[in-house]
């Protein structure tokens, strides 16, 4: 879903083969370049002054204001109530009703089979947790080299003076030659090769890193494409990493992946919340909006976004969750929420992450990266809209992605030197450029995912075509400035702590 689109990465990160630089639209999250050769500027903290007091305060009332209009457009008084109630059901919060998007509490012979299914994964977390092994993993029936050394010499005056002789001439050879690989005098001798023998450190490592030759066999790719937290809706993992993963598998980390867990369950409480308390997706696929104000009809869509983030979130989630649990380390798909991205760049980098990785490695580098940055992008996201499926909203949703993504683009290209970083209202005109990403980006998947043409004529209409719905969206623009300058700040302090905000929640 939503795809990908800054796809830019060094080739260093995504693809050891390929010699070129992608950095067009790798950019800094904060509005200064980070790809000058100067030093990364550190801005104080803005958090306590008085201009910031301002954008807590439109951007509190803005986030209260929004889920009213939802939930007065619920109420069962309202005149449109009748066209979309019978799409809901009788939900389990105080007596509201329900209209689900994803079924998030299973039916009971589902659950009974996810469950079942699940027991060898969760295995490894349950081991580690009592600190017991119930049974032997998957990865230890992987095949290891063991190098059988025989003593002729064992307790012989020639076995140290053999040792030695063959250890110095080890050496001198080591120094004559730098580099050499015993593969190279037999393949027969690979095996002797000691750096095969140590794990990966790294996911880099594991992705560029070769597999034995007997791990490309079709039995481990049956597992690789049928691993079941992964088949099913989880992280794309590579090949490589996968099988290095289970020859020598990650310690899983207790703490951290409870924690994880608890933040999926907040999630779905969250998203279960918005479910009984606002009706937008039934009001959506009913087209029930006659007569609602351009306020209404762009909160009506706003918070629908907002629920197909919150449902990606938690299924892909989950399943990382799952693959965590049984020590298989994967790629989060979203790294941010959807409304901590002033950027067009920033927002398709950070959205379904190992689907954009794979994008970049196996279309966007083979069809030349960024010696065509235009067109190859074009291409990348009719593919990305087709795969999705064959349908005119979501051809749509292409296009106007590419175009929009365009504007951002030139303007870094203009305002990017270090003369604008300088200037004390850089920040001030970086934010009119987010709101403009924000409005963009929003109309599009609007059109994609939500409300399709037809409903975006109607609320582009209704906004654009009225005196109140112009009013309405300066309000509007006011109140997402404020947004983009906390959201800058935000950036700011990941700078100030170290954190690399391009893998920052």
């Amino acid at each position: 879903m939503f795809a990908l689109s800054n796809l830019k990465e060094t080739s260093k990160d995504n693809d050891e083969n390929s010699t070129t630089k992608y950095s067009v639209l790798e950019t800094s999250s904060y509005p200064t370049s980070s790809r000058t050769k100067l030093p990364t500027k550190i801005n104080s903290p803005l958090w306590n002054t008085w201009e910031f007091g301002f954008y807590y305060f439109i951007v509190t009332i803005s986030v209260l204001l929004m889920f009213k209009v939802g939930h007065d457009l619920s109420k069962e008084t309202h005149p449109n109530y009748k066209k979309y109630s019978w799409r809901l059901q009788d939900g389990w919060i105080f007596g509201r009703k329900v209209r689900y998007t994803i079924r998030l509490i299973p039916r009971p012979l589902w659950c009974i089979d996810l469950c079942l299914s699940s027991l060898p994964c969760f295995e490894s977390f349950i081991s580690n947790f009592f600190g017991t092994e119930i049974s032997s993993k998957i990865s230890k029936s992987a095949p290891h080299k063991d190098i059988l050394f025989l003593r002729v010499f064992e307790g012989s005056i020639a076995n140290p003076i053999i040792t030695w002789i063959f250890n110095l001439g080890v050496l001198f050879l080591n120094e004559a030659y730098g580099n050499y690989k015993f593969g190279d005098l037999n393949e027969n001798f690979a095996f002797l090769r000691n750096d095969r023998d140590l794990a990966p450190l790294t996911e880099k490592d594991r992705i560029i890193g070769p597999c034995f030759r007997e791990d490309y066999s079709f039995i481990y790719y049956l597992s690789y494409a049928l691993y079941a937290p992964l088949y099913l809706a989880g992280p794309i993992i590579t090949y490589n990493n996968f099988i290095a993963q289970l020859r020598y598998p990650c310690e899983i980390d207790i703490k951290a992946t409870l924690i994880y867990g608890i933040r999926l369950f907040i999630a779905i409480m969250i998203m279960e919340f918005m479910l009984h308390y606002t009706y937008v997706v039934a009001i959506v696929k009913s087209k029930a909006w006659d007569g609602d104000s351009p306020l209404e009809l762009a909160m009506i869509g706003v918070l629908n976004l907002e629920l197909v983030w919150l449902k990606l979130l938690i299924i892909w989630r989950f399943f990382r969750f799952w693959a965590m649990s049984d020590g298989i380390d994967t790629q989060e798909n979203i790294l941010r929420c959807m409304l901590n991205n002033y950027s067009t760049a920033g927002f398709w980098r950070s959205w379904h992450r190992s689907y954009y990785r794979w994008i970049i490695r196996y279309i966007y580098i083979p069809l030349g990266g960024n010696k065509r940055t235009t067109l190859n992008m074009l291409i990348i996201f009719i593919f990305v809209a087709l795969w999705h499926d064959i349908s005119l909203k979501l051809l749509a949703w292409g296009w106007l992605i590419w175009l929009f993504i365009l504007p951002e683009t030139i303007a870094k290209k203009l305002f990017s030197s270090q003369n604008w970083v300088d200037w004390p209202r850089y920040r001030h005109l970086c934010a009119v450029g987010a709101i403009l990403n924000f409005l963009m980006m929003w109309a599009a998947n609007l059109v994609g995912f939500v409300v399709g043409l037809d409903g975006m004529k109607v609320l582009f209409t209704s906004i654009f075509m009225t005196s109140t719905g112009l009013m309405e969206l300066g309000i509007a623009c006011i109140v997402l400035f404020g947004g983009a300058q906390i959201l800058f700040e935000i950036r700011e302090e990941e700078k100030r702590r170290g954190i690399n905000s391009e893998i920052r929640f």
